[in-house]
């Protein structure tokens, strides 16, 4: 890119999302990923180790939360809360990756 040059009229940052703004022409990429269905999401947390237990606490936590996947309603933030005191460090970590992404929500906990 020898040559070119870069002006920002504005830039934004709010978690992951970056917003810029220029007075130029802009060329633009997204690179998005679509949100697992639920049974994706189940066969993934059994692949990464969830006991069946826990995968079937998980998917009543779902039911009583309804269909909305804005975000984790009360029942599933209460599974993830009781679930990260019965796993192992590295567990909880991919669980919390794998249940949030679900929800189309950064990893971050």
């Amino acid at each position: 890119m020898s040559g070119t040059k870069f002006h920002f009229s504005g830039v934004s940052v709010n978690g992951s999302n970056i917003s810029v703004a220029s007075t130029g022409p802009v060329r633009q990429t997204l690179n998005a990923q679509s949100r697992p269905t639920r049974s994706q999401l189940m066969a993934a947390l059994s692949e990464a180790g969830l006991p069946q237990a826990q995968q079937d606490s998980l998917t009543d936590a779902l039911d009583r939360d309804g269909a909305d996947r804005s975000a984790p309603g009360p029942a599933v933030r209460s599974w993830l809360g009781e679930t990260r005191q019965q796993l192992t460090a590295s567990l909880v970590t991919t669980v919390w990756a794998l249940v949030t992404g679900y929800f189309g929500l950064p990893a971050a906990s």
